[in-house]
């Protein structure tokens, strides 16, 4: 276990001394664990030995000792407990159960999934923050259309790996953080308007009413301007924000 485990130092929020990211602190010392998000490791029954809270993430994550004798980690989803059985499987599952990963065309279109590959064998990057899952709306000789999260239709392929069940911590939302020096903890500074600093350090700096569009400390608009350059196809509905 301890072999998943790194710590690194990192500027946290500097470059060379000059502040890249404002707002930003190094607070408490963190341990990053190494989570399997591709679930590589096929038929091979494994064990929920832990469940235990991860600094980097914002649900809990899941000890799997495998019957092999390796050892990882994976995002807990909700209502898997300690001594559950799991698997990763790319053959179609004869039972349905928490935890399980597969491919999406095993999966079917009532079912919630997390931990959702781009393309296959990228690992899963959607769907992996607290209280999320994605749904299958329906599937094509090739693609799945899937609902997101952030209300967006998109094509995936169906060899696509997910995971069955929503990602554990649904009430993360509602987190009272009580007062600033918990923010401060976590690694957050305190926030001052671009306004109330010196010409040389923002461009709203100087206490100018008027007279400049909003802009980002490094002089780009920041309201009503386009950050994606394009929808990409297997897009079907942008999402809603």
């Amino acid at each position: 276990m301890n072999k998943l485990k790194i710590g690194f130092k990192s500027a946290y929020g500097r470059n060379r001394g000059r502040i890249s990211s404002y707002h930003r602190q190094r607070g408490n010392k963190k341990v990053y664990k190494i989570i399997d998000f591709g679930r590589t490791l096929f038929e091979i029954q494994g064990k929920v030995k832990t469940l235990q809270y991860d600094a980097y993430r914002n649900s809990k994550i899941a000890g799997i000792a495998y019957t092999n004798g390796l050892f990882s980690y994976m995002l807990a989803v909700e209502g898997l407990k300690l001594g559950d059985w799991i698997f990763n499987t790319q053959k179609k599952l004869l039972k349905v159960s928490l935890g399980v990963s597969c491919q999406i065309k095993h999966v079917t279109s009532s079912q919630k999934i997390s931990n959702l590959e781009y393309y296959p064998g990228s690992g899963g990057k959607i769907s992996r923050s607290a209280g999320t899952f994605s749904k299958i709306i329906n599937r094509y000789d090739e693609n799945a259309l899937i609902k997101l999260k952030s209300g967006e239709f998109r094509l995936f392929f169906l060899n696509c790996m997910c995971t069955l069940g929503r990602v554990e911590n649904l009430k993360y939302n509602q987190t009272i953080i009580g007062k600033a020096g918990i923010n401060r903890l976590l690694g957050w500074r305190p926030i001052v308007r671009g306004r109330a600093m010196n010409p040389v350090d923002h461009p709203h700096g100087g206490r100018t009413n008027g007279g400049i569009s909003p802009r980002t400390p490094w002089g780009q608009l920041t309201r009503g301007i386009k950050t994606v350059k394009k929808v990409k196809p297997q897009i079907i509905k942008k999402r809603k924000k």
